[in-house]
């Protein structure tokens, strides 16, 4: 029993899991954060005990699981700036994105996802088993956000999804990818990816698990006479990966406050993540704040050399 093998590994009793995961429900803790874009995203974080079984299941179990090649979240070793990249030479954007992602994922969609997927998991998994494992990573039989879990899981479940659009983009010379919830979309042929979504909308209602809807408010057409962000980049009309101009100014201004002392609070260790983020993404600005700023500056920053009057 699976019951059996977690318990062993994390040095409890079976029989306290099997307790953990009959009043999985109650073991969160609900709080919320505000969204960049406006409004409240609700988060429910397991307690210690549920997140440490999760966590094993993510390892032991989730990890055998096939994800498509086309998603580039929640994937080790894969960055965003990897994901924009895909796009970089593309004329025209589609970007779409799901309503209320993971809890919109149904705990008959995790049972579906570990049925089908038996003989790739490395334990031997009767019903009782996926059903004590259904408990441990669904709250309200559906995913939630905060379950370290939940990440792996939806990009497992939606591997049938991706394989179809990743092969019927590919007939149109049509790129796509997913990064989470966002859906991409784009190509080098003018009057696409309008029909595109027609027929996406049409998959989407026609599919019963998991029951996805996209959020027309932030379905958005962009090409090359416009600007276009894959997940947060800013991709350039000379098709180049950039992290825009809003970002460089903040990040200047950043820099000169550095060196007068004057950051605040979680500023420096922002600053020090920004500029690593920015040489992956454009390494040609890190070269370009080095000479206007002195190299040894930039690189004490990124080592951490912060200065006396730091507040």
């Amino acid at each position: 029993m699976i019951a059996q093998d977690i318990a062993g590994d994390l040095g409890v009793d079976a029989g306290e899991v099997a307790l953990i995961a009959r009043t999985a429900n109650k073991r969160y803790k609900r709080y919320r954060i505000a969204k960049r874009t406006g409004g409240w995203r609700t988060i429910d974080h397991p307690s210690q005990e549920l997140k440490y079984i999760q966590e094993w299941i993510n390892e032991k179990i989730l990890s055998q699981l096939p994800v498509h090649p086309a998603v580039y979240s929640y994937r080790a070793g894969i960055g965003i700036d990897d994901h924009a990249r895909q796009h970089s030479r593309s004329a025209f954007l589609l970007r779409a994105d799901f309503v209320n992602f993971f809890p919109s994922i149904s705990r008959q969609s995790v049972r579906r996802l570990l049925q089908q997927n038996r003989d790739r998991i490395g334990y031997e998994i009767n019903s009782n088993d996926i059903n004590l494992i259904c408990s441990l990573v669904c709250k309200d039989d559906r995913l939630t956000i905060g379950a370290p879990t939940s990440p792996a899981l939806s990009n497992a479940i939606l591997y049938e999804f991706d394989r179809f659009w990743f092969d019927a983009a590919k007939e149109l010379e049509v790129k796509y990818t997913r990064y989470a919830d966002d859906l991409y979309f784009s190509t080098k042929v003018p009057n696409t990816l309008a029909g595109l979504l027609v027929r996406l909308r049409a998959d989407l209602r026609n599919r019963e698990v998991p029951r996805l809807k996209l959020n027309e408010k932030k379905t958005i057409f962009t090409s090359r006479k416009t600007r276009r962000l894959v997940t947060g980049i800013v991709i350039t009309p000379e098709a180049k990966i950039s992290i825009g101009r809003e970002r460089k100014r903040y990040v200047k201004g950043l820099i000169h406050r550095y060196l007068l002392g004057f950051l605040k609070n979680g500023e420096f260790e922002y600053l020090r993540g920004m500029l690593s983020y920015i040489n992956s993404v454009e390494p040609t600005f890190i070269r370009a704040l080095e000479k206007k700023y002195n190299k040894s500056t930039i690189m004490g920053i990124r080592k951490g050399a912060s200065v006396a009057r730091i507040e």
